[in-house]
Parts: C-alpha cells; structure tokens; sequence
C-alpha cells in the first residue's frame, strides 16, 4: 500500500482531491530551483521571494489537509524562514540560496515518492533543518 492509498482510507479523500494535489504539486516544484536561485538577483528578489512564500504556504495548507506530517512540517519551517526573508532587502546571501536549493530536492524527492505512491514520504534530512544565519547581504 502506498502514500496515496493510504490517504483514500485514512481520511475519505476523495481520489480527484489527491490526484488535484499531486499535479499542483508538481507545477510548484518545477519553480523552487529557478525561483531559488534567482534570489541572488537584487532586481528580482522580492517577487521570488514572494513567490516562493506563496508556494510553501500553499503546500503547508495542503499537505496539512492531507495529513502529509512531515511535508506540513517541513514546509511551515520554510514558510517562516521565508516570512523573515520577505521582510529583508535582497539579494540573498550564497548559504541562504544553497538551503533554498536543499529544499527544493528534499520536495523533489517528495514528489517523485508522491508520483510513484512509495509507501511513505522520506523523513526530513537534518540538512534543511540547519537553517541561515543570515539571509540576506544587506
């Protein structure tokens, strides 16, 4: 039994729900590297910035809907770091960059688990939980 079978029978969500989530998820994982990595943009900053907060608090609405524990967690830890790195002035220092690019593999490898209905997601890497001391340059 996989991921999603498990949500069918845990939580009666309907099938096109899940199937709705796994492609919208998809889409916003094919923005995290490129969204990341301009982040080192000054002109560019805050809309990727904006834009990625967007993303993880969209995943941590659904994944939490889904009962996907450790997507939810991961993704309120990014979402709070995001909220900080909103209130800065870009561009990003190379380190927060980096873990933003950690990040982005870490649900990579979560969507590709989701795709192939693994029986579980993979537990978050202590890597991304070692977050920035310092966000941005300025």
């Amino acid at each position: 039994m996989g991921i999603i079978d498990d949500l069918q029978l845990k939580a009666d969500i309907d099938y096109d729900i899940i199937d709705e989530f796994v492609g919208h998820y998809g889409l916003m994982c094919d923005e995290m590297e490129g969204l990341a990595l301009g982040l080192e943009k000054p002109e560019i900053y805050e809309r990727n910035v904006g834009e990625l907060f967007r993303i993880f608090h969209n995943i941590k609405s659904a994944s939490g809907f889904m009962k996907l524990d450790r997507m939810n967690k991961a993704s309120e830890l990014v979402e709070s770091v995001l909220e900080e790195a909103r209130a800065s002035r870009g561009p990003a220092t190379n380190d927060f960059v980096n873990w933003m690019l950690s990040i982005s593999d870490v649900f990579n490898g979560w969507r590709k688990e989701l795709e192939g209905n693994a029986a579980q997601l993979s537990p978050i890497p202590p890597k991304i939980l070692k977050i920035p001391s310092k966000i941005t340059i300025q």
